[in-house]
């Protein structure tokens, strides 16, 4: 300080305004290079965080185990993503209610079978509830299986029935039309995944129905289902619905 003080002293006037003035310019030099390298450095970091183990948005949402749910003997995973939180809530075991995935833990035994699926449930409007049969599990998604979704659509009279496979996407809505959306409905659904070609469907209204005759035949009221399933695992996806029961076994209908 004592060095700085003389100098200034001995300086003429315009002399130390110009030693001021240029030590405030390489201070603001500093202070902007710093300030800079700092922006361009957290800039590279944030980049190299989103492309490596970051979240990244664009990255399609990963589904999550919660918790394990029970209903009529049989244990689920009930799964949820960023994008499609789970809302699941299940009462003393009797029916589960709300938005989300319950993926069956024991998978079918094997993919070229037969199998009877049974739904006994309630929509509330808007709501859906989808039967995945025959699916791969990856971690813990889906792909790969047969799709049967139940839907409640505002002012329809009868529930709106959609089957995919693949890219394949059917419209069964006119054989659900004596079903009543606003009330509580089970339906039987036999899949017989070993036929030739697609999978062989019929389906069974258990509610109001006859026990003996199917509703509906694959085979026989439209050409065929949409396709057929390729692996083991089998869910049902609900959406502001309720299910009482859920059942697996052998099918009704014997070829």
């Amino acid at each position: 300080m004592a060095l700085a003080t003389t100098a200034i002293e001995h300086a003429k006037p315009d002399q130390t305004n110009l030693q001021i003035d240029l030590s405030e310019g390489e201070a603001m030099k500093n202070v902007n290079g710093f300030l800079v390298t700092t922006l361009l450095t957290l800039a590279v970091t944030a980049s190299a965080v989103g492309c490596s183990g970051g979240r990244n948005p664009d990255k399609e949402a990963v589904a999550s185990i919660e918790k394990i749910a029970r209903l009529n003997g049989i244990d689920f995973e009930t799964l949820s993503s960023t994008d499609s939180p789970s809302t699941l809530e299940s009462s003393s075991g009797s029916e589960i209610s709300g938005t989300g995935l319950l993926i069956a833990r024991e998978p079918l035994s094997e993919v070229k079978i037969g199998r009877h699926f049974t739904v006994r449930g309630e929509l509330s409007e808007g709501g859906s509830i989808q039967l995945i049969a025959f699916a791969i599990r990856e971690a813990n998604q889906l792909k790969s299986g047969l799709e049967i979704e139940l839907s409640r659509i505002q002012g329809a009279r009868g529930i709106k029935a959609i089957a995919k496979a693949g890219n394949t996407v059917d419209d069964w809505s006119q054989f659900f039309a004596n079903i009543n959306p606003t009330a509580e409905f089970e339906i039987g659904i036999d899949i017989h995944n070993d036929e030739n070609g697609e999978a062989h469907i019929l389906i069974w209204d258990l509610k109001n129905g006859t026990q003996q005759t199917a509703f509906f035949d694959s085979a026989v009221d439209v050409n065929g289902a949409p396709g057929k399933g390729f692996g083991r695992y089998w869910a049902v996806k609900m959406n502001n619905a309720t299910i009482r029961s859920v059942a697996v076994g052998e099918p009704r209908y014997d070829h």
